[in-house]
């Protein structure tokens, strides 16, 4: 397994990423056998063959690699602000590369524990101190004023427990009842890793899985998006089931009840606190300014930016505190959840499908160009099968470029997570595991038949494709919309990808 940069050259200009060539947005014609064109690079001289559909890049000192590079690149502040973050997740994925166990320390555990509770005790706090500001002096008016502001403030900043509790509206369509083979196998995913048993499953139009505990049960949810299920492979799917349910596994305090309460205290009370005005404070600020240039109202709306600094700037600087260490934590502990799902996932389908899994996820931009395409040009009977084959014809020369780019642009689904090479490269680092569930082709043949009225329900509704009901007689298989619409993706992946 080769990383995003090896493999592509090793003398990688990062000056030469993002240079364009002219010529490189056209569409190659539908035709069943895409057309090859040369290419030599002009710094190198370095040719090869290239798939028309898609871009052509030097795969010797990296020209033409992203042409769609961003022209201004970021401020200073932010280029710092995410260079120390990929300094950390490299230090990380460096201890944890010959680690034997991935999971987070018993220390980071308490530590968001004990943040969690300051930012609660703080609301408790205020709440209790606003209670007894009124029953100490319920006959000075000002009392009241100030104990029913920290009332208000208390309630505005409480922790929204019942989105955490409450069952979610799309609870999933699947039970045991209706899709009886797949979570047979779902169960026996679970076994395997000591997972819990999932209680329902959920398709949708993502190219993504997740997983979520909900409802007072704390009931394991899976939403499996259909894109992404039906290109994979069956070693691979196995593989997306053994990351979500590792997850589970994990028992990551971080996704807890009690450290998500707060985070979503902590992010209400920087909004209470923060001294700065937003644009809504600066209209109306302006607008009493214009109305009233002399006398107490205009002292007043001089004076408020000043005052609101310096009553609030301490408490806000207190609570901006607290959100770096709970970011920090985030990091040292979200990320080796992952590893440690990426983990669950190569022990239960072997590493290589794992690999596979990260692979197919770099390819993401190609399925939202083809599923674009097929609402304009519907595929002929399964748009998702259309979608497997078109994402298999993508050329080696195409997936090592949306490698190469992941690492340079450090891709990764949220700041919580590590950059998707890194994740690559760690399950390729360390020890191969093998396959403890196998799937056999008649098991995987009775669950598409038990979720197809699934997937033709997401294509309609959840991606607006209307697939068409039969082919026209006298065309070939290859030919037609599926084809024009696989060609019509290919060739938009060369100016937006």
């Amino acid at each position: 397994m080769t990383t995003g940069s090896e493999g592509v050259g090793a003398d990688l200009a990062p000056e030469n990423i993002g240079r364009a060539t002219t010529g490189s947005a056209t569409t190659a014609p539908a035709t069943t056998a895409p057309a090859t064109t040369a290419f030599t690079c002009p710094n190198c001289r370095w040719t090869g063959l290239f798939d028309s559909r898609f871009t052509a890049w030097c795969e010797s000192c990296g020209y033409n690699a992203d042409p769609a590079a961003r022209q201004s690149p970021d401020k200073p502040r932010t280029a710092r602000r995410k260079e120390r973050e990929r300094a950390r997740a490299e230090r990380l994925y460096e201890s944890l590369r010959d680690a034997r166990d991935l999971r987070p320390t018993s220390a980071v555990r308490f530590a968001v524990i004990a943040v969690a509770a300051l930012i609660h005790l703080l609301t408790l706090t205020v709440l209790a101190a606003s209670v007894w500001l009124i029953a100490t002096w319920p006959h000075l008016w000002s009392a009241w004023v100030g104990g029913l502001l920290g009332i208000a403030v208390a309630i505005e900043v409480r922790p929204r427990l019942w989105r955490v509790v409450r069952p979610p509206k799309d609870a999933g369509r699947l039970t045991r009842e209706s899709a009886p083979a797949l979570f047979a196998l779902v169960d026996r995913c679970a076994d395997a890793i000591g997972a819990p048993r999932v209680e329902r499953i959920g398709f949708d139009g993502r190219f993504n899985a997740s997983t979520s505990t909900r409802g007072w049960r704390r009931q394991v949810r899976i939403a499996i998006g259909v894109p992404l299920w039906r290109s994979l492979t069956g070693p691979q799917r196995v593989a997306l089931l053994g990351h979500e349910l590792g997850h589970q596994v994990n028992s990551d305090v971080l996704h807890g009840v009690w450290a998500w309460s707060g985070r979503d205290s902590l992010s209400r009370w920087m909004r209470v606190l923060d001294p700065r005005q937003s644009a809504y404070d600066r209209f109306a600020s302006r607008r009493l300014n214009y109305s009233s240039r002399s006398g107490a109202a205009g002292l007043a709306a001089l004076l408020a930016p000043f005052l609101m600094v310096v009553m609030f700037g301490p408490l806000f600087l207190i609570a901006l505190g607290c959100h770096r260490v709970l970011l920090r934590l985030d990091l040292l502990s979200g990320q080796r959840a992952e590893y440690l799902a990426d983990e669950m996932s190569a022990r239960l389908a072997s590493s290589a499908a794992a690999i596979g899994v990260m692979e197919r996820l770099a390819l993401g931009d190609s399925v939202q160009h083809f599923l674009r395409q097929a609402k304009h040009s519907p595929p002929y009977g399964d748009p998702f099968q259309a979608l497997a084959e078109y994402l298999d014809s993508v050329p080696e020369h195409e997936r090592r470029r949306r490698l190469l780019l992941q690492e340079l642009h450090n891709t990764r689904v949220d700041r919580t997570h590590p950059a998707n090479y890194l994740r690559r490269n760690l399950l390729a680092a360390r020890p191969a595991r093998y396959a403890s569930v196998t799937v056999e082709d008649a098991e995987w043949a009775v669950i598409d038949r038990e979720l197809l009225r699934e997937y033709f329900r997401v294509a309609r509704k959840d991606l607006g494709i209307k697939p068409a009901p039969k082919r026209p007689a006298g065309q070939a298989a290859g030919t037609g919309a599926a084809a024009d619409s696989g060609q019509a993706a290919a060739g938009a992946d060369k100016t937006s990808s």
